[in-house]
């Protein structure tokens, strides 16, 4: 995980997964935040904020892995002391119950919350420049951003990069 040197990180940690057949984890920074003081107060305000990378297991197994991963990366977004929290990364959102995991742990999945819906193509991040052999499933959204606190806000919600085209390696 990459973080801007300008940004006051006090914590850098990873969580690994103990229930993964892929070793699956997940990468916490926080990030001291100062709001500015406003009239009549003389202190500013610190904010901590709790970015997170993960890459959810790919595949549907007998028992589903990715509820039991989000609980356990909710229990470190939720924590005491923590004013907002972003996670990103590959949630690989396969079968039904994947559909509803933010909501289940207290997230804002930035794409809906800017309109976007679940199976629409603008939000598709996967299969769309795939090899052929790669389609079998077709195009998906399987990389989501989610987002908790009141302090943070979601001004828009932009797609980059959908239309370069890279060329086929002979």
């Amino acid at each position: 995980m990459l973080a801007d040197r300008r940004l006051l990180v006090t914590a850098y940690f990873r969580v690994h997964f103990t229930q993964t057949l892929l070793d699956r984890d997940v990468h916490f920074i926080d990030i001291l935040m100062r709001r500015p003081r406003t009239s009549g107060n003389q202190e500013s305000d610190n904010l901590i904020l709790r970015p997170s990378n993960l890459h959810l297991e790919s595949f549907d197994w007998e028992t589903p892995l990715r509820p039991a991963r989000m609980r356990v990366v909710a229990k470190y977004i939720h924590q005491d002391g923590m004013h907002g929290a972003l996670v990103a990364g590959d949630f690989n959102p396969l079968q039904l119950h994947d559909m509803t995991l933010h909501t289940e742990h207290e997230l804002r999945d930035a794409f809906l919350e800017s309109g976007g819906q679940e199976d629409e193509e603008a939000g598709f991040t996967w299969g769309l420049q795939s090899p052929e052999v790669m389609r079998a499933d077709g195009p998906s959204r399987l990389d989501k951003i989610m987002f908790t606190g009141a302090c943070l806000q979601l001004r828009r919600f932009e797609v980059f990069g959908r239309d370069v085209q890279l060329e086929d390696e002979e």
